[in-house]
């Protein structure tokens, strides 16, 4: 009762919690499927991915290679396998834009700076946030865990006021 057994189209048989959906089906095939798919044909008939399967659907995923994870897949997915895939391509997903953010403003504020923007141009930054890759350096920037004022100061940091007379005494 509190499960229900699907068929591939091979006849291969997949047992699911009741309530589960296509996506749920998808992933317990491969994540690949499942992170790629698109919709279904249960009994022969086109149904869309929030489908809820029942005893004895045989289930052919229909995918696309430039079909991603929507967020909205975690809402009525009911296995953690799929619940969990689904979490992490978002993330990656979400990092990658976050890269994409900070080495634009990376590049701005040493291109500001009157460098030529390098890698080397932003070592002094990696030292001074603890951060092992320029990726994390871009993804923190992009997220917003380091503003653009922390990474200028960090790459050109500014001159001692009052240049040496500042350590004499008076």
């Amino acid at each position: 009762q509190d499960q229900v057994f699907c068929f591939t189209p091979k006849g291969d048989l997949i047992g699911l919690p009741h309530g589960a959906t296509i996506v749920d089906f998808a992933y317990a095939v491969h994540s690949e499927v499942g992170d790629h798919c698109v919709g279904a044909k249960v009994n022969g008939r086109m149904a869309p991915v929030r489908t809820k399967l029942a005893n004895g659907d045989q289930v052919d995923i229909l995918t696309a290679r430039n079909k991603m994870p929507s967020p909205e897949w975690e809402r009525f997915v009911v296995t953690g396998r799929a619940r969990a895939r689904i979490r992490r391509i978002i993330r990656l997903e979400q990092r990658d834009q976050y890269i994409s953010l900070g080495r634009e403003i990376a590049h701005r504020i040493v291109t500001e700076t009157g460098d030529r923007f390098s890698e080397k141009a932003l070592a002094p930054a990696l030292d001074r946030f603890r951060l092992d890759k320029l990726d994390d350096l871009y993804a923190a920037l992009g997220e917003g865990l380091h503003t653009e004022g922390e990474l200028a100061s960090a790459i050109a940091p500014p001159a001692p006021a009052g240049g040496d007379r500042a350590n004499e005494a008076i």
